[in-house]
């Protein structure tokens, strides 16, 4: 993992609700649902930790000593070497995905003076670029830049603070019998929901389609959760990917089903955490790059 990262906003809500984890695990026992509640928190941060990534919308800082190709060992390095250059030339920023642009971006000087870095196309009009194209997204120079060569401070000097996360979606809408739902207010649906659920009321649907900003339709999990008509309702809805969501319901589960680390008796076997968590995980975890690893970075 990534040092110098400090959480600066946590999510407000967690990618699967109570009622997916209730429609998951057919736990009809409303007395867990707290209980289920903190399971798919614990189960949250450890695929977010498993994967290297932020879920739910939130914000960060990360601190770093020295910019790359820089240190208090070896000073500024050169190099002829391509593959070298392009790897000081820039930097991951972690926990994707990025939602930018960088809430703030400054480094300091031994005086602790603030000097901020500025977003530009090239190093007449900016300091960096920001490539949100790679995963992690990365803090480049432009064409032409070099790192500030001011003498910095002597502790976490430069710091980024910034947002990330898949998107989250919120409001009021009507349902009816038939799964159509009806915007009234909030966020506006758009084609990344469908395929995944959203949260209406105490319940929880698949979309199905979105017919139009306004509009979509959804369909029940099963037979057993029918479609509740409603008018005026709170919704909830994301578009992290459905295996992200499948692992942690899996693991949410799993803590529902074995609430204690070891078993004890006869004739029981332990049971370890699932391997289909980290096979749901595989395609979205993030492999940190040379950055993250050199101590000359």
């Amino acid at each position: 993992m990534f040092d110098g990262l400090v959480l600066v906003t946590p999510p407000s809500a967690n990618p699967v609700s109570v009622a997916d984890a209730i429609a998951h695990s057919r736990a009809l026992n409303g007395a867990d649902d707290n209980l289920i509640a903190g399971y798919i928190l614990s189960a949250t941060l450890h695929c977010e930790f498993n994967a290297k990534r932020a879920f739910m919308p939130q914000t960060w800082q990360y601190s770093i000593d020295h910019w790359p190709g820089r240190s208090a060992y070896v000073g500024i390095r050169q190099t002829s070497n391509v593959s070298e250059y392009y790897r000081w030339n820039y930097f991951e920023i972690p926990l994707p995905p990025l939602q930018p642009p960088l809430v703030s971006f400054n480094y300091y000087d031994t005086q602790l003076n603030e000097y901020q870095m500025v977003l530009g196309a090239d190093a007449a009009s900016g300091n960096y670029l920001l490539n949100t194209l790679a995963e992690p997204a990365r803090v480049t120079l432009p064409f032409s830049g070099i790192w500030p060569t001011i003498i910095l401070a002597t502790i976490s000097p430069i710091q980024l603070v910034y947002n990330c996360g898949y998107g989250q979606y919120s409001g009021m809408v009507d349902i009816d019998n038939t799964g159509l739902v009806t915007l009234l207010s909030g966020t506006e649906f758009d084609d990344t929901l469908i395929g995944t659920w959203i949260t209406i009321g105490q319940s929880s649907y698949n979309v199905g389609a979105v017919v139009a900003s306004d509009e979509l339709k959804v369909y029940p999990p099963s037979a057993a959760f029918p479609i509740t008509p409603a008018s005026d309702v709170t919704y909830s809805a994301n578009n992290v990917p459905m295996p992200i969501r499948h692992a942690i319901l899996f693991l949410a589960a799993h803590f529902y089903e074995n609430r204690e680390p070891i078993l004890t008796g006869r004739s029981i076997t332990a049971i370890e955490v699932p391997g289909t968590v980290d096979a749901l995980l595989a395609n979205y975890r993030i492999v940190l790059g040379v950055g993250a690893t050199d101590p000359d970075y």
